[in-house]
């Protein structure tokens, strides 16, 4: 079995983060942030592409996560 890097992981969620689709874009969501939950900051270094909302939603949720409150 191939093991899949953090890396790899997070540029296939950003690449569905735009899906016209709410359950799809909430996925990709929700692996940025579990990565996020394993890896901390280490994962804002990928996270350059994303527009401004895109990064506001995120930082919220790592905001969060960062109190203590995932």
């Amino acid at each position: 079995m191939k093991q899949v890097s953090w890396e790899e992981c997070i540029k296939f969620a950003l690449g569905y983060i735009q899906h016209q689709g709410g359950d799809i874009r909430n996925a990709a969501y929700g692996v940025i942030l579990e990565l996020y939950l394993q890896l901390g900051k280490n994962v804002l270094s990928e996270l350059s592409s994303l527009r401004p909302s895109q990064m506001e939603i995120l930082n919220r949720a790592f905001a969060e996560i960062d109190s203590g409150n995932p």
